[in-house]
């Protein structure tokens, strides 16, 4: 198996003071954007930095997955790649302990309209499994699609909100991004 190892750009776009007493999970103001890098490469502008942590252990050879943590660890981004990416069934969701229930809610990732698969145990809110297949932006022709599937983990429902709405900003490339 190669490894490859990833790595994490991220370039401030639209700072804005927080003040010490303000929610930070459902600050919307501040922009990052985050590159990526492969073939294909993924960008997309985030509520705050995120670092990567390369994926290890995986024996799925077409899925390529980014696991995105933030500096306080209130959440995290699971991006993978591919056609064989794993998925869990609601059945083995609701085995988790303090599992509550499954509820869908209307999201946009992309362009595309898509449906977030909601849940919560007993450590965390998750938004899963959500797939869409994305044209990279630089294709010569639309046929050329990817299977792009996105996990959020939030500790809190606003922080779960952000994490959705800013992956509307979602872009996939063929070369590898560097700006």
């Amino acid at each position: 198996m190669r490894h490859t190892k990833l790595i994490i750009a991220v370039l401030v776009m639209c700072p804005t003071l927080i003040s010490a007493g303000q929610d930070r999970s459902s600050a919307p103001s501040t922009s990052f954007t985050v590159y990526l890098p492969g073939q294909p490469s993924l960008r997309m502008d985030l509520d705050r930095e995120y670092s990567v942590i390369p994926a290890t252990g995986t024996q799925q050879t077409d899925c390529v997955v980014y696991t995105l943590n933030p500096k306080d660890q209130q959440s995290s981004l699971v991006i993978s790649v591919g056609e064989h990416c794993f998925y869990s069934p609601d059945a083995e969701l609701a085995k988790r302990p303090g599992f509550t229930a499954i509820t869908r809610e209307l999201g946009v990732i992309a362009v595309q309209r898509v449906v977030w698969r909601r849940w919560s145990d007993a450590y965390n809110l998750y938004s899963s499994d959500c797939a869409v297949r994305l044209v990279p932006v630089d294709a010569l022709t639309n046929s050329t699609t990817y299977r792009v599937k996105l996990r959020t983990v939030a500790n809190t429902s606003g922080r779960r909100k952000v994490l959705e709405e800013r992956l509307s900003s979602i872009q996939l490339f063929l070369k590898s991004e560097t700006k």
